[in-house]
């Protein structure tokens, strides 16, 4: 219900059952679930123009990803975590650690991270 809401733009709706779901998947151990609400609290943070939220529960949500071997779904919330980074190293190291998994799983999705990474300014602090 999450994702339609979300879908719909209807944010708080959305959050609302995000939030449920990660109660839920709380109280019960499951980690995968979590993590996808975690995810789509993210969404709609970032739909809501919160990019520090966002940020908090996409870490959230690569951290679950990652210590359940879910490749794909980390490599999601990466390619995310790195177009909300305003640091231009650090954004490309996120996203090239999403592309470097999209590559190993051999996702076509890399190369839209790549074409990501190329339109990072460098930063003039650098050099």
């Amino acid at each position: 219900m999450g994702d339609v809401s979300n879908a719909l733009g209807q944010y708080a709706v959305a959050a609302e059952h995000y939030q449920a779901a990660l109660d839920l998947y709380t109280a019960v151990g499951h980690q995968l679930g979590r993590a996808d609400a975690q995810r789509g609290l993210g969404e709609v943070a970032i739909a809501m123009g919160n990019r520090t939220a966002a940020t908090e529960r996409f870490t959230m949500a690569r951290n679950i990803y990652r210590h359940v071997g879910s490749r794909h779904r980390m490599a999601f919330v990466l390619f995310e975590l790195g177009r909300l980074e305003t640091n231009p190293y650090r954004a490309k190291l996120l996203l090239s650690e999403a592309a470097a998994i999209f590559d190993l799983i051999r996702d076509p999705f890399g190369d839209k991270v790549r074409a990501a990474i190329a339109t990072i300014e460098p930063d003039p602090m650098d050099g």
